[in-house]
């Protein structure tokens, strides 16, 4: 007589699917104050015993808006091409999982330099399609530590933080988030969003 056992495998719920954060959570994310990068959550994502939180926060704030100017540029020169654009860009959601969290960041004319998904640990941010991101969350595909620090790919101006990988830079600024974006063509033309400081 054969015996059938049955065996269960069980995954973390957290590792494989996102939660929702608790009702309060979620009602301080919808409608952050613009300059504000303080979260009410009672174990919240960024916040360390020194109160700190990466220039990056804002990203992740669901209904958080910006406002950008688009110009596109011959890269070797500078020069503008055409006239400039203004576009509007917001946190449209949230995906909360038990070491991360992912942000889905829309534009209003479908621009994808700044729009797109991105995503925060502990350990720092990360974006889809920036040095592979999408591979694997090591220090490699990061755009940015959680604490920024210059090096070959990143760098500081003032307040601002950029980092930039194949063509691509992203700027970050503590209390604003996002602050610019660019994107290098295969045809040599720059689409500049926002802003993107220069030493």
């Amino acid at each position: 007589m054969r015996t059938l056992f049955l065996v269960a495998i069980l995954a973390p719920a957290c590792a494989s699917a996102p939660s929702a954060p608790p009702i309060a959570t979620r009602a301080a994310a919808v409608a952050p104050v613009p300059i504000s990068i303080a979260e009410d959550s009672p174990a919240p994502m960024y916040q360390s015993d020194d109160n700190y939180y990466p220039p990056y926060a804002l990203l992740f704030h669901e209904g958080q808006k910006w406002d950008f100017s688009v110009q596109l540029a011959m890269a070797s020169t500078g020069r503008p091409m055409g006239e400039q654009q203004k576009i509007a860009c917001q946190v449209e959601h949230i995906d909360y999982m038990c070491d991360r969290r992912v942000s889905n960041i829309t534009c209003t004319d479908g621009n994808k330099v700044v729009a797109g998904n991105y995503t925060a640990n502990m350990q720092g941010m990360w974006r889809e399609g920036f040095a592979d991101a999408t591979a694997e969350l090591d220090e490699n595909t990061r755009v940015f530590p959680r604490m920024p620090q210059a090096n070959m790919h990143t760098t500081q101006i003032g307040k601002t933080w950029c980092s930039t990988d194949g063509g691509t830079t992203i700027c970050v600024e503590d209390g604003k988030g996002l602050v610019g974006a660019s994107m290098l063509s295969s045809s040599g033309e720059e689409m500049i969003v926002g802003a993107i400081p220069s030493a």
